[in-house]
């Protein structure tokens, strides 16, 4: 993706990507349309509160994969691909986002080892295009392997990246499961709380995706509120809504620090605060 080449990126304003790398302040890289507004809500609503366009989203996938409402189980993929990207700049434009990038690869090619440069090497391209301040991505815990490899390819994106170039914030963000049973001094939690509808119209465009018991738009508010009332054991919760995350940066701050210690070291952190490590 050069700078000049805008075919696979929808911008809201600017002409070019060029014109708008100083306005982003968060940057939020998902697998498939609707992943960026779950990702990078808290973003999403820093730039609403400063009325600054400076949130701007990557897609990853080529958005072709299942599952989709029934009523296109006869649609061809490149259709598909056309209705669910028509929907993300829907979104787009409601959360007045500055531009979302398409790169549109199969989720067989972001899992594949073989491709794990190229797409790595468009990523970094991207982020120093655009220098953000925060990054949203997957996390390391999601159920979902493409959104995993999505992550893992955002890590090592950064860890190409020189050190004054880097963001300062580097978030994996729950998506496909929670991360409500991660111990309080390794999770992060996002204060949403009052931004429910606009988090609901975000993910109501998303019709291709949404159909009788996979309402995952109203899943993902039920979360962010059960997340807020169970956060707290022994006193009522201040907010009303959290969203949890995983902080990446210590894996881009080491670059020698590998992802299964990484893991590992989450793991024993959550074992050992368990209560009934503590009463057995």
């Amino acid at each position: 993706m050069s700078k000049n080449n805008i075919q696979d990126i929808w911008l809201s304003k600017a002409k070019s990507i060029g014109e708008i790398k100083d306005g982003i302040s968060y940057l939020a890289i998902g697998a498939h349309s609707d992943d960026l507004e779950l990702i990078g809500l808290a973003g999403i609503i820093k730039h609403f509160k400063n009325k600054r366009n400076n949130f701007f989203g990557v897609l990853v996938s080529d958005n072709r994969g299942k599952p989709f409402h029934p009523k296109y189980k006869d649609y061809s993929p490149s259709r598909i691909q056309k209705i669910r990207e028509d929907e993300q700049i829907k979104a787009a434009k409601i959360g007045d986002y500055s531009g979302v990038a398409f790169l549109r690869y199969p989720s067989s090619l972001i899992k594949n080892p073989s491709y794990k440069k190229e797409i790595e090497d468009k990523i970094k391209e991207i982020i120093e295009l655009l220098n953000p301040h925060t990054i949203y991505t997957h996390n390391l815990y999601d159920r979902h392997p493409t959104h995993v490899a999505v992550s893992l390819r955002v890590i090592g994106a950064l860890r190409k990246i020189t050190k004054t170039k880097r963001p300062k914030e580097v978030y994996g963000v729950e998506v496909w499961g929670s991360l409500d049973w991660l111990s309080d001094k390794e999770k992060i939690a996002f204060d949403v709380s009052g931004y429910e509808e606009l988090l609901s119209k975000l993910l109501e465009v998303f019709k291709s995706q949404i159909y009788k018991s996979h309402r995952y738009n109203e899943a993902a508010l039920c979360r962010m509120r059960s997340n807020a009332i169970y956060n707290e054991t022994h006193q009522f919760s201040k907010s009303t809504s959290l969203i949890f995350a995983l902080d990446l940066m210590p894996l881009i701050k080491n670059r020698k620090l590998s992802i299964k210690k990484f893991i590992k070291d989450h793991l024993r952190s959550v074992e050992k605060d368990l209560p009934i490590k503590q009463l057995c």
